[in-house]
């Protein structure tokens, strides 16, 4: 019984560690990226850029005459493909208004050289910042395209203020909480603890059976 009891502790002491450095590790990369992008942009490569409709190439869209940087979608898989995309892109902004619901409002990227079409596997759904502020954050390597998609319904106006590559964002945007960094805290560590548990169990030598004198 009392070894029950130590064994139930010690569970409970490395689950609690795992989470402890799970939250470590989160503040570090945090830390990173903050420091990464301000030097980034310092040398040049990370540069803040504004975007009109004339910057892409455009499937199933059709501009508004009479009206600047606005379009109506004529099928149901409008696409917008950016015209001579910066190799660095970590985040994208739009600021855009619908005449109705997207429904989907994706930004698609290509991670590899030499992709010939947009992989469903690439892309980021649109995280809404404010009333017609929509963020993408993509990841903080090398692309080689960048595609956006405005929706999925026929006959949506839509009229863009500014598409907005790699806007400098304060610091505290660096260790923000999503919805998705809470389900990897939810799970992670758990799963990291019961690893470490198997590990240990698999190279720890089993006390020999006692033999019963009869």
């Amino acid at each position: 019984m009392v070894n029950k009891i130590k064994a139930l502790y010690s569970d409970k002491r490395l689950v609690i560690v795992c989470y402890i450095g799970f939250f470590v590790l989160s503040i570090l990369a945090g830390v990173f990226s903050f420091a990464q992008d301000r030097l980034m942009r310092a040398n040049g490569t990370l540069q803040q850029t504004t975007y009109t409709i004339q910057n892409f190439e455009l499937y199933g869209l059709e501009e508004i005459q009479g009206e600047t940087n606005a379009l109506i979608s004529t099928n149901i898989d409008p696409r917008m493909i950016m015209l001579n995309a910066p190799e660095r892109v970590h985040r994208v902004d739009i600021y855009v208004n619908f005449s109705m619901k997207p429904g989907e409002f994706n930004v698609f990227y290509m991670p590899q050289q030499g992709m010939e079409e947009f992989d469903p596997n690439y892309r980021q759904w649109a995280q809404e910042e404010e009333q017609g502020h929509y963020s993408f954050a993509l990841p903080r390597k090398p692309l080689y395209g960048i595609r956006i998609d405005p929706g999925i319904y026929t006959g949506n106006e839509i009229r863009f203020a500014q598409i907005v590559l790699n806007q400098k964002m304060p610091i505290t945007s660096f260790f923000s909480i999503s919805y998705t960094w809470l389900f990897y805290f939810a799970l992670v560590p758990a799963m990291g603890a019961s690893a470490i548990k198997y590990v240990i169990a698999l190279f720890t030598p089993k006390a020999p059976k006692k033999e019963v004198v009869k």
